[in-house]
């Protein structure tokens, strides 16, 4: 392993220690206070990075330095900038950064539809990489700018939900309780899927009947997360799961968490003669029934965790029964036109 610059102290003063043994060697920094000590380390290892890849860098170079740099800031999702690469690195990872064009992106596109990934998805790694570019141009970690990245177009927004006799039918099909209860809450919090299977019984208040499905300990990103009633469909099965629990987590299988009910839900929707149905639909079929009940956007926002009513109004607005109705009237034609005359 390389080495690179770690922080250190001598005679009462912040240093750079590069090495081990004899051939260790100390750098004086300018810092008074151990923040500012920390930001000059890490600044000199990024130096360090660049010298040993100028000129020869590849985009596994230019994707490592820029994950390293943001972690060593505190920059929240790095797990999720190191998932995104798992796939990217097969197809990006030995090209030089100049060589990426819309050709290589567009074939990069077409193999992950063919292994069913979504186009939101395909865009969320694209993002990754470009981001990335812009890093190592910013940077210098290569000569010239930052490439444009072809990504496919914005998807629509989601049109499949359910009705109120389908979501029985899908629980009645669940099967296992786990599976069964993971439903229930997906309606009941109009939660992401992710966050209802991290959800952990400290932050359930069966008393106070509150779901918090913020997780203090989480990375902060722009996915808000909202605390919520228990309504009394998920009240019963909430209290019966709390006394069979053997984990922290709400939603446990075999005495362990479950990482995923993408294949749950799926066997659920068949055996309920339901199509086109997964967890993300659930969520969004919480939204379209507040939507038609005529909960205001501002508030569906709040509850699904939006940060902005924009995202809200352009899926769930349509669903409103208010929704377009000052406009159509606007449109009638003088009440004196008979139009049978």
């Amino acid at each position: 392993m390389q080495d690179t610059y770690r922080l250190g102290r001598h005679r009462g003063r912040w240093v750079a220690l590069y090495g081990h043994g004899a051939s260790k060697r100390r750098r004086a920094l300018a810092a008074d206070n151990k923040g500012e000590a920390q930001r000059q380390i890490r600044e000199l290892n990024q130096r360090v990075s660049q010298s040993r890849i100028a000129g020869t860098a590849t985009m596994a170079d230019v994707y490592n330095l820029y994950v390293e740099d943001r972690e060593r800031d505190g920059v929240p999702s790095v797990s999720r900038m190191r998932s995104a690469w798992k796939p990217l690195s097969g197809h990006f990872g030995h090209l030089p950064p100049a060589s990426i064009d819309k050709a290589v992106c567009q074939t990069y596109v077409r193999k992950r539809r063919r292994q069913g990934v979504s186009d939101g998805g395909i865009r969320t790694e694209l993002d990754y990489l470009s981001t990335a570019l812009r890093f190592g141009a910013r940077s210098k970690v290569y000569s010239g700018g930052a490439p444009a990245i072809e990504r496919p177009p914005q998807p629509r927004p989601r049109t499949r939900w359910l009705t109120k006799a389908e979501v029985v039918r899908l629980v009645r099909g669940a099967g296992a309780p786990h599976v069964k209860l993971f439903i229930l809450l997906a309606i009941a919090t109009a939660g992401r899927p992710s966050h209802i299977l991290q959800l952990t019984w400290d932050r359930v208040d069966l008393a106070r009947r509150v779901i918090n499905l913020d997780d203090p300990g989480r990375d902060r990103t722009r996915k808000g997360r909202a605390s919520v009633p228990i309504n009394d469909d998920v009240l019963a099965p909430l209290q019966m799961a709390r006394e069979l629990a053997a984990t922290d987590h709400v939603i446990e299988y075999n005495e362990q968490p479950v990482a995923s009910v993408k294949k749950s839900i799926k066997a659920a929707a068949k055996r309920a003669r339901l199509s086109g149905v997964g967890p993300y639909v659930l969520r969004h079929t919480a939204g379209v029934w507040m939507a038609q009940a005529g909960v205001p956007m501002s508030e569906i926002a709040q509850y699904m965790g939006h940060t902005s009513t924009q995202v809200t109004e352009r899926v769930y607005a349509r669903y409103s029964p208010e929704h377009l109705k000052r406009a159509a009237g606007a449109l009638r034609l003088d009440d004196k036109l008979h139009i049978a005359d």
